[in-house]
Protein backbone atom coordinates (compact mmCIF):
# COMPACT_ATOMS: atom_id res chain seq x y z
CA UNK A 1 0.00 0.00 0.00
CA UNK A 2 1.03 3.73 -0.82
CA UNK A 3 0.89 6.48 0.94
CA UNK A 4 0.32 9.83 -1.01
CA UNK A 5 0.87 12.27 1.00
CA UNK A 6 -1.53 15.36 0.02
CA UNK A 7 1.01 18.11 0.91
CA UNK A 8 3.56 16.97 -1.86
CA UNK A 9 4.78 20.19 -3.86
CA UNK A 10 4.16 20.11 -7.32
CA UNK A 11 6.90 21.16 -9.91
CA UNK A 12 4.15 23.40 -11.15
CA UNK A 13 3.83 25.21 -9.02
CA UNK A 14 7.21 26.78 -8.37
CA UNK A 15 6.98 27.31 -12.16
CA UNK A 16 3.70 29.67 -11.59
CA UNK A 17 5.51 31.49 -9.02
CA UNK A 18 8.94 32.48 -11.12
CA UNK A 19 6.22 33.30 -14.25
CA UNK A 20 4.01 35.66 -11.92
CA UNK A 21 7.22 37.62 -10.60
CA UNK A 22 8.60 37.79 -13.72
CA UNK A 23 5.47 39.24 -15.04
CA UNK A 24 5.28 41.80 -12.08
CA UNK A 25 8.83 42.80 -12.55
CA UNK A 26 7.98 43.48 -16.18
CA UNK A 27 5.26 45.61 -15.76
CA UNK A 28 7.14 47.37 -13.01
CA UNK A 29 9.73 48.08 -15.51
CA UNK A 30 7.47 49.72 -17.60
CA UNK A 31 5.90 51.75 -15.47
CA UNK A 32 9.17 53.21 -14.75
CA UNK A 33 10.20 54.00 -18.17
CA UNK A 34 6.88 55.48 -19.16
CA UNK A 35 7.60 57.89 -15.46
CA UNK A 36 11.07 58.81 -16.31
CA UNK A 37 10.21 59.58 -20.67
CA UNK A 38 7.06 61.92 -19.10
CA UNK A 39 9.41 63.47 -16.87
CA UNK A 40 11.83 64.08 -18.88
CA UNK A 41 10.17 65.48 -21.63
CA UNK A 42 7.92 67.95 -19.39
CA UNK A 43 8.41 71.65 -20.85
CA UNK A 44 6.15 74.52 -20.20
CA UNK A 45 6.29 77.28 -23.70
CA UNK A 46 5.24 80.69 -23.29
CA UNK A 47 4.39 82.89 -26.94
CA UNK A 48 2.15 85.93 -27.00
CA UNK A 49 -0.06 84.49 -29.13
CA UNK A 50 -3.77 83.91 -27.54
CA UNK A 51 -6.31 81.89 -27.69
CA UNK A 52 -9.63 83.06 -28.26
CA UNK A 53 -10.87 86.76 -27.10
CA UNK A 54 -9.33 89.06 -25.25
CA UNK A 55 -11.43 90.79 -22.84
CA UNK A 56 -10.66 94.13 -21.06
CA UNK A 57 -9.24 93.47 -17.47
CA UNK A 58 -7.17 96.27 -15.00
CA UNK A 59 -5.42 95.41 -11.66
CA UNK A 60 -3.14 97.01 -9.78
CA UNK A 61 0.08 95.35 -8.28
CA UNK A 62 2.85 96.26 -5.81
CA UNK A 63 5.64 94.60 -6.56
CA UNK A 64 9.23 94.62 -4.90
CA UNK A 65 12.22 93.83 -6.26
CA UNK A 66 15.83 94.14 -5.64
CA UNK A 67 16.91 97.75 -6.70
CA UNK A 68 19.72 96.98 -9.49
CA UNK A 69 19.53 93.46 -9.68
CA UNK A 70 18.12 90.79 -12.02
CA UNK A 71 16.13 88.53 -11.13
CA UNK A 72 14.00 85.64 -13.20
CA UNK A 73 10.25 85.03 -13.10
CA UNK A 74 9.34 81.92 -15.17
CA UNK A 75 11.32 82.54 -18.01
CA UNK A 76 11.26 86.35 -18.22
CA UNK A 77 14.94 88.12 -16.56
CA UNK A 78 13.32 90.95 -15.02
CA UNK A 79 15.82 94.52 -13.41
CA UNK A 80 14.94 97.24 -11.99
CA UNK A 81 16.33 100.55 -10.94
CA UNK A 82 14.91 103.19 -8.99
CA UNK A 83 15.66 106.94 -9.67
CA UNK A 84 13.09 110.07 -8.10
CA UNK A 85 9.70 109.13 -8.81
CA UNK A 86 10.46 106.51 -11.72
CA UNK A 87 11.48 103.55 -12.46
CA UNK A 88 13.75 102.02 -14.90
CA UNK A 89 13.36 98.67 -15.82
CA UNK A 90 14.32 96.33 -18.11
CA UNK A 91 12.42 92.91 -18.92
CA UNK A 92 13.90 90.31 -21.29
CA UNK A 93 15.86 92.80 -22.55
CA UNK A 94 13.08 95.68 -23.33
CA UNK A 95 13.74 98.93 -21.41
CA UNK A 96 11.20 100.72 -20.57
CA UNK A 97 10.70 104.12 -17.43
CA UNK A 98 7.93 104.18 -15.32
CA UNK A 99 6.65 107.55 -13.22
CA UNK A 100 4.79 106.94 -10.15
CA UNK A 101 1.17 105.98 -10.96
CA UNK A 102 1.26 105.69 -14.69
CA UNK A 103 -1.00 102.97 -16.22
CA UNK A 104 0.70 100.50 -18.38
CA UNK A 105 -1.31 98.24 -20.75
CA UNK A 106 0.94 94.92 -20.33
CA UNK A 107 0.37 92.50 -23.64
CA UNK A 108 -1.38 89.10 -23.00
CA UNK A 109 0.69 85.69 -22.77
CA UNK A 110 -0.13 82.13 -23.40
CA UNK A 111 1.50 79.30 -21.74
CA UNK A 112 1.20 75.76 -22.70
CA UNK A 113 2.37 73.10 -20.46
CA UNK A 114 3.27 69.20 -21.77
CA UNK A 115 4.42 65.81 -21.46
CA UNK A 116 5.20 63.25 -23.51
CA UNK A 117 3.78 65.63 -26.50
CA UNK A 118 0.41 65.41 -24.66
CA UNK A 119 -1.15 68.94 -23.53
CA UNK A 120 -1.67 68.91 -20.00
CA UNK A 121 -2.47 72.57 -19.47
CA UNK A 122 -3.06 75.73 -21.33
CA UNK A 123 -3.49 79.02 -20.13
CA UNK A 124 -3.84 82.76 -21.03
CA UNK A 125 -2.41 85.36 -19.05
Amino acid sequence: MTDYSPHAATRGDGDMQDTTKILIGIIAGIIIVIIAAAILTFSVTTTTGVSGESRPYMTHYNVALPDGEAVTIGSSRIAVMAYNDSIRTNVDGNPEDLIVGQTRVISPRHAKITALGIPLYDADF
